[in-house]
């Protein structure tokens, strides 16, 4: 699929974006996943976070597919997946939530990958996380 399909959740709205023009893009809908219930996040997310930077890159090289939001537009999966949050939470309460360039900050990535998300996906460094931080 797409994106991970059976565990994503399509909001239309971002309660710690909400003057976020951001959205508009995409017909104003936030894709999140839960951590726990997807098996650790996106392929994306996983895969920074096993710093295994070769295969993230290739999410935005190779796995480009129609994309579900645009009709006649094409987007790699990678850049699907680097404005789909991933949600940590505990007893309904969020723990934390970040993007993909957060989980690239956090986790060093190297230059290139910020440079393909920011491009495939630009405005996502606007994007705070829940604890208001910017990438």
């Amino acid at each position: 699929g797409f994106v991970d399909l059976a565990t994503v959740e399509v909001l239309y709205d971002d309660d710690y974006n909400p003057d976020a023009d951001f959205y508009a893009k995409y017909g104003g809908r936030v894709f999140e996943v839960d951590y726990g219930e997807s098996g650790g996040g996106h392929a994306l997310y996983r895969r920074i976070e096993a710093r295994d930077w070769n295969s993230a890159l290739s999410l935005f090289r190779y796995d480009v597919l129609d994309d579900p939001l645009r009709p006649g537009e094409k987007e790699s999966r990678g850049a699907t997946l680097t404005r789909t949050w991933i949600r940590r939470r505990k007893k309904d309460k969020t723990k934390w939530r970040i993007n993909a360039l957060h989980a690239a900050t956090i986790f060093d990535a190297p230059a290139e990958l910020y440079e393909v998300m920011i491009r495939s996906c630009p405005g996502i460094a606007t994007l705070k996380d829940d604890m208001g931080n910017l990438p």
